[in-house]
């Protein structure tokens, strides 16, 4: 790290922390990050310096590692200044909750991993925007695009049917193709993922 008291701080945190360089790799560590990777059947497990944290991550099969992956990337790229992953346990009843974020002073980032977090389904973060958001709505159909501008008002699937003149069930195949595209993982996110895409503001 830049300083002694930076340093300092990062080791007295009871949150795992970690540096990486601009490739990814892990550079630097905390005690709380340490003793994770050192411990068995902990998901930072061998995740020291020199590894590839999400590379790491995948091969170990830890759970949602892709999207980790993504995250990661997204912040090392520039695309984005924070990103927060959440990595469910098989159990449903804790989280992992990884922000990675951009660091000005050096290129690369900063991992903070909070392995205590409770979790419910409906308290789960949502999955940070894929990085190729816009492509993916640009490879929306004419007529999925028309489906999600009446998703976006708030419109379900017996209105949009009704309204484009279609079959409930042919709205149904396009809401399914929209949240494929999207990535979305429900509804109300292929909606916010197309609000932040600028769809929401097209009539």
């Amino acid at each position: 790290m830049e300083s002694d008291l930076a340093s300092l701080a990062a080791e007295s945190l009871p949150s795992e922390v970690a540096l990486l360089d601009r490739h990814g790799v892990i550079a630097w560590e905390n005690g709380a990050w340490r003793r994770a990777a050192a411990a068995v059947g902990d998901p930072l497990a061998g995740a020291t310096p020199g590894r590839h944290l999400a590379g790491h991550l995948v091969n170990t099969s830890v759970p949602d590692a892709k999207n980790v992956e993504a995250a990661i990337s997204s912040v090392l790229q520039g695309h984005q200044t924070l990103a927060v992953a959440h990595m469910p346990r098989s159990d449903g009843t804790r989280a992992w909750l990884l922000c990675i974020a951009s660091v000005a002073s050096r290129r690369g980032g900063a991992v903070v991993m909070r392995t205590r977090a409770h979790t419910s389904p409906a308290a789960a973060i949502a999955p940070f925007d894929p990085v190729d958001l816009g492509e993916r709505v640009a490879s929306l159909s004419s007529r999925e695009r028309d489906v999600l501008r009446r998703m976006v008002r708030g419109l379900d699937n017996r209105q949009i049917a009704a309204d484009l003149g279609i079959s409930y069930t042919t709205v149904r195949s396009h809401t399914q193709a929209i949240l494929e595209k999207l990535a979305a993982r429900s509804r109300l996110e292929a909606v916010a993922r197309a609000y932040r895409a600028g769809l929401g503001a097209e009539r």
